[in-house]
């Protein structure tokens, strides 16, 4: 079963796919920190390092960076971008001048003409998608390109989706010529657009606002269920996933990220060999359910040959053949490690949730575990008492995630609690 669980809290919509029974994948659309990737903006060149990139204004607190440069992009110039990856750390975010409307199964390639589709299609359903697609496109003189992904074959509306993705490159289009910076156009609600990507065979909604209006949208029937995160286990799962130590069958795996590599040391007694399939099995969805990016290096156990390095460099393909970005498996380096590349498109969830050094979670992070709490009290004035991060997270940043608790609540300081302790009392 292909299941998708949205849980709305003050300040933060959770979303998780699950297969299986199992979280592949969690998203977290937080209050003022919503993810840009796929927007499409009015960009000014700010400056261009040759043999680098150039720095555009696409507004916001950090310029854009743009690494795919020609001849026309000096400063001051000014042309339509779209982001590609979310900023992390002191980086600001990445864009690229190839536009993009994604619907799931298709996507509209406004400046790549030509239609193109997935290679992990058959050879014959791939010349009927072309065929097809080019007999939709046919009425136009020059038609935009479309993208045809292998989630197509189990789409019925093809022509719809393409209708609909034209119409919003036609609005996108009237606004081309705004002044810069601008937002020209914004990727449709996520929740909607997963359920496109994944075609969930069911649908879970922990309130009666995010119920009313999936059920509205959605191919199949949306179910409520309160604190689904906590009902269907995902907040456990997400616990073992970002631990710094994970248990597998003979032993262990110890994560280390890093803000450009992440390091994975597998540890264990008894069959090297059994351990290292093991590792690589759990490795595949841990990888995307922490959403982790850059170079990964795994250092499994000293193997014997090459047959058995073969047999561990298959189960780790096989492992992270469904991931939706790509894995590149390079595999084993002259030192004996195990070397994969996954694209890194904005922070990892660790480092969205935690403090990864200390392995904790940040103020605002507790401070939301804390709200999620004050949404469920009962009562008309609520007070609530935590560690002086939290309580200044709230009163500073988090004032419009407090806001959404929708009753008074008042801020107590209390010496000694630590970020993940806190009370909620009635007044």
């Amino acid at each position: 079963m292909n299941e998708l669980i949205v849980e709305r809290n003050p300040g933060e919509t959770r979303i998780a796919i699950r297969e299986g029974g199992r979280t592949i994948e969690v998203r977290l659309d937080r209050l003022g920190a919503a993810s840009r990737i796929g927007t499409i903006h009015s960009a000014r060149v700010l400056r261009v390092e040759a043999g680098i990139g150039a720095f555009l204004d696409i507004g916001g607190r950090m310029p854009a960076f743009l690494p795919d440069i020609g001849d026309k992009v000096v400063e001051g110039s000014a042309f339509a971008v779209q982001v590609a990856k979310d900023a992390v750390a002191t980086k600001g975010p990445e864009v690229t001048r190839v536009l993009v409307l994604d619907s799931g199964p298709l996507a509209l390639t406004p400046t790549q003409p030509g239609v193109a589709v997935s290679r992990k299609l058959p050879d014959a359903a791939r010349r009927r998608f072309r065929a097809r697609l080019k007999a939709i496109l046919g009425g136009e003189v020059s038609p935009p390109g479309v993208l045809v992904r292998s989630r197509a074959r189990e789409t019925d509306d093809l022509e719809a989706i393409c209708g609909e993705l034209r119409q919003t490159w036609r609005e996108v289009e009237t606004r081309l010529d705004v002044a810069p910076p601008a937002l020209l156009w914004s990727p449709p609600d996520p929740v909607l657009f997963l359920i496109r990507r994944s075609r969930p065979t069911r649908i879970v909604a922990g309130d009666a606002a995010t119920l009313a209006r999936l059920r509205t949208r959605s191919p199949v029937a949306v179910e409520k269920v309160e604190r689904p995160f906590e009902a269907l286990g995902i907040e456990d799962e997400l616990a073992r996933a970002l631990a710094r130590e994970i248990e597998v069958p003979q032993g262990r795996l110890l994560v280390e990220e890093g803000e450009t590599l992440t390091a994975i040391d597998v540890n264990g007694t008894g069959d090297r060999l059994a351990l290292c399939l093991a590792a690589a099995r759990e490795l595949g969805g841990l990888i995307r359910l922490r959403d982790l990016g850059g170079t990964l290096v795994v250092d499994f156990p000293f193997l014997d040959g090459k047959a058995e390095r073969a047999r561990v460099d298959a189960a780790m393909k096989a492992a992270v053949a469904d991931d939706p970005l790509g894995i590149d498996c390079m595999g084993w380096t002259r030192a004996g490690l195990y070397e994969m590349t996954r694209p890194r498109l904005g922070p990892s969830l660790a480092a969205r949730l935690l403090d990864v050094p200390e392995q904790r979670p940040t103020a605002e992070t507790a401070a939301l575990a804390a709200l999620r709490a004050l949404a469920r009290a009962e009562g008309a004035r609520l007070r609530l008492v935590a560690s002086s991060d939290v309580i200044g997270w709230l009163a500073g940043a988090g004032q419009a995630a407090l806001a959404e608790v929708a009753r008074p609540v008042a801020l107590e300081v209390r010496p000694g609690y630590g970020l993940e302790r806190f009370e909620v009392v009635r007044d």
